[in-house]
């Protein structure tokens, strides 16, 4: 064996093209030992390299550091300590015919830090959780074990010893709703009064507003709103704020159809930091042609985009949105949608969030279910800007399999998942608390 090691990085040295590691990725020009789509959870990376082009190959370079070749394996070895996020290493190969040929690898590294599994408040299916300025998280509505919607939300806030929690009332029993941070408070939008809304008259035409007291105030909506299982996103252009909301399922007969279709509204501050109403843009139906699409996740990359991942009629679908100056007569910005990347496995009724770590944005994905109506407890992880994917070891997960739940930033930085139903449809009441 260390004769037939000796021979193989003497062939290197000679400049034989024989690919000497297996890699994921085939197309890549630089092959490695590692599988580099999953996530690492320690800093310290041992990572051996070999470009596919070794005739007359002089030297390798990673992010400007040359790295050394091991003479028995005839691979180069680069060694460094990993920073939190997504970590760029920029490869370049050099030749004696003084090309150079370069590369760029992505490793995601997250130490994960896990706290045991927290009971507070109901049951809750479909919830929707958004998070205060202070760091409390809220978990409101959802539908209970009864499968209709509870008009009540939980807010956990962390304590010396753990996490306590409090009950506060909704104006409306809501599930399948949205939850976005507006002001300071809360602003719920849209849903159903049942799982299984029987007609229009099911739908929740009416917005609230649960501000950081934990009362909850009517906002009006001029121009009607009915929507739920969709997502919505808060932007702000020339200082007016609009709420875009996407898919779902809207009224159909005496049941719901999935919808392609965004609604805007313009949200209306009149006094205080409560918004007073919402001012429908778009006509009835909604405006666009997207991929119908309900019980998707959305994960906010800055202040222009965000990205959908889900699992519609048409089957998994991936959608990067953006908005853009200037507008037309009859919108105040242009709306812009583009297909993107999948995870890895494909997955409805999960729940996201986004975080910036390394300077670099991500956006985690938990659990939820396949199309084959499988329950999963894996973790996918999205990376803006390099459009790629990735998913964390089995041995990061969450303690159960769940979907239909909603997660959360907690305490400053910490991520809270709760609600949903597991693989046997229990109705689930646990927390979980992390930081990945």
């Amino acid at each position: 064996m260390r004769l037939l090691a000796l021979l193989v990085a003497l062939s290197v040295l000679a400049g034989c093209d024989r690919p000497l590691i297996d890699t994921v990725d085939a197309d890549a020009y630089i092959q490695t030992d590692l599988d580099l789509s999953v996530v690492r959870l320690d800093r310290a990376l041992t990572l051996r390299l070999l470009p596919r082009r070794t005739t007359g190959l002089v030297a390798v370079r990673v992010n400007n550091r040359e790295v050394a070749l091991d003479p028995v394996d005839g691979e180069f070895v680069y060694e460094d300590d990993l920073k939190r996020g997504v970590n760029r290493l920029i490869v370049v190969a050099s030749y004696s015919d003084e090309t150079e040929l370069s590369d760029t690898l992505f490793v995601a590294c997250f130490p994960p830090e896990t706290s045991p599994p927290v009971n507070a408040g109901p049951a809750r299916f479909d919830p929707a959780a958004a998070t205060f300025p202070d760091g409390r998280a809220v978990f409101s509505g959802g539908s209970g074990t009864d499968k209709r919607a509870l008009p009540t939300a939980t807010i956990l806030q962390a304590t010396g010893t753990g996490v306590a929690s409090s009950e506060v009332d909704l104006l409306a029993a809501r599930t399948g709703h949205t939850a976005t941070l507006v002001g300071g408070g809360i602003l719920l939008l849209g849903g159903t009064i049942d799982e299984a809304p029987a007609g229009a008259a099911e739908f929740i035409g009416t917005a609230e507003w649960l501000g950081p007291d934990g009362v909850s105030q009517g906002v009006e909506i001029e121009g009607g709103l009915a929507r739920s299982r969709h997502t919505t996103e808060v932007i702000r252009v020339d200082g007016q704020l609009y709420a875009v909301l996407y898919g779902g399922i809207v009224p159909a007969g005496s049941g719901a159809s999935v919808s392609g279709t965004v609604d805007l509204y313009k949200i209306v501050f009149e006094a205080g930091t409560a918004p007073a109403r919402l001012v429908r843009i778009s006509p009835p139906g909604g405006i666009g042609s997207f991929p119908p699409v309900a019980d998707h996740v959305q994960i906010t990359e800055n202040v222009s985009a965000w990205t959908t991942l889900g699992i519609g009629p048409g089957g998994p679908t991936s959608q990067r949105f953006t908005w853009l100056l200037p507008g037309t007569p009859s919108y105040p910005f242009q709306l812009a949608g583009a297909s993107s990347v999948q995870l890895k496995t494909p997955r409805t009724d999960a729940a996201a969030l986004a975080s910036s770590e390394n300077d670099l944005k991500v956006g985690f994905v938990f659990g939820g279910r396949t199309s084959d109506g499988e329950t999963l407890a894996s973790i996918g992880l999205y990376a803006f800007g390099v459009g790629q994917v990735f998913s964390f070891p089995e041995s990061v997960r969450l303690t159960a399999p769940r979907s239909g739940h909603a997660a959360t930033i907690f305490d400053g930085g910490r991520i809270v998942v709760g609600g949903g139903r597991s693989a046997s449809g229990t109705t689930l009441s646990a927390y979980e608390v992390f930081l990945l």
